[in-house]
């Protein structure tokens, strides 16, 4: 390549320094090695500051290290990680996943492909995920695809169940951010409008790992959280074309759950009802709403609701976010 791409690795963290061993590890075998590990620690209570300072001392990577002194979600330090790139490039890495050897590599090399005319028209790179048993967790069925592709976003959405690792060019993401409103808000809120008109490079090579144990051991249980990051969800993601697709059951279940989320997220009747396009313009949704109350009683009843959006606020307010440069 006629210049030597650099990349930053973004990954927010939160008492997963059991897993994020395996990332480093994996990090620090990359054949390619012109990248940054940005890594922001959601207020950590176990030893994943200590894991990144000894990590340091080995001198094997460059890391800037942000360390909140409270939990702020992820969102918010996804938001800090994204206002701190100085690369080309720019890659999510989850932290109980990590990358193959090689990983980092193949998905840099495919950048040289895309003609310069035409950089504006692409995001990046999509290369596929599996997990520890082996199964794919991007594709439906990729021993029947092709090795490369230059696919539309909404024809990438026809081949991918799940998961994907996505290296897109940084400036993409230049002044964009995701909606801090709850610990959690799923990252399709910003990334699906960003992604629409564009294209993608799609490789069927597998670059990452995902630890689907992992996420099994940190349990949800019962509780109903980040209703508030879920209703702004789905009033930015579902649109009136999207939603007309749906069948009769799944329209009413989605319908049922934004009042639900509306009223457990502590968001006025009417400013849910502007807030999506759904709820202003079909009056349908109105009629639904006793349903809704329904279900909300029996939340309630059960104590099944944690909102999480009132400690969000809190903790936002209070903490304090430290930044390390090592390198």
């Amino acid at each position: 390549m006629k210049k030597k791409l650099t990349v930053s690795i973004l990954t927010t963290t939160y008492n997963r320094a059991r897993y994020l061993k395996k990332l480093i590890r994996s990090l620090e075998k990359q054949t390619y090695t012109n990248f940054v590990w940005l890594v922001a620690d959601d207020g950590s209570t176990d030893n994943t500051e200590k894991l990144i300072i000894n990590t340091v001392k080995k001198k094997k990577l460059k890391i800037i290290y942000f360390k909140s002194s409270l939990r702020v979600g992820k969102t918010k330090l996804d938001n800090i990680l994204l206002n701190n790139i100085n690369t080309d490039l720019i890659v999510w890495c989850d932290s109980d996943d990590y990358f193959l050897p090689s990983g980092i590599e193949n998905l840099v090399e495919q950048f040289d492909k895309i003609p310069k005319k035409s950089k504006r028209k692409f995001v990046g790179v999509m290369a596929q995920n599996i997990d520890t048993f082996g199964n794919s967790q991007t594709f439906y069925n990729p021993k029947n695809m092709k090795n490369f592709q230059v696919l539309k976003f909404k024809d990438v959405q026809n081949l991918i169940k799940g998961d994907a690792t996505i290296m897109a060019f940084a400036n993409i993401f230049k002044k964009k951010k995701f909606l801090e409103v709850d610990f959690l808000i799923n990252e399709s809120s910003l990334l699906l409008k960003l992604y629409r008109a564009k294209n993608f490079i799609l490789i069927k090579k597998i670059v990452k790992i995902m630890d689907r144990n992992a996420n099994l051991s940190v349990s949800f249980d019962d509780k109903l959280r980040y209703c508030r990051g879920s209703l702004y969800c789905i009033s930015q993601t579902e649109n009136i074309t999207k939603f007309n697709k749906k069948n009769f059951y799944n329209k009413f279940l989605t319908i049922i759950n934004y009042w639900r989320y509306a009223f457990h997220g502590e968001i006025s009747f009417i400013n849910a009802k502007k807030m999506w396009k759904i709820t202003k313009y079909n009056f349908f949704t109105l009629f639904l709403i006793p349903f809704s109350l329904i279900i909300i009683i029996k939340d309630n009843i059960e104590n099944k609701v944690e909102k999480t959006h009132r400690k969000f606020i809190k903790n936002n307010l209070n903490a304090k976010i430290n930044k390390t440069k090592y390198f």
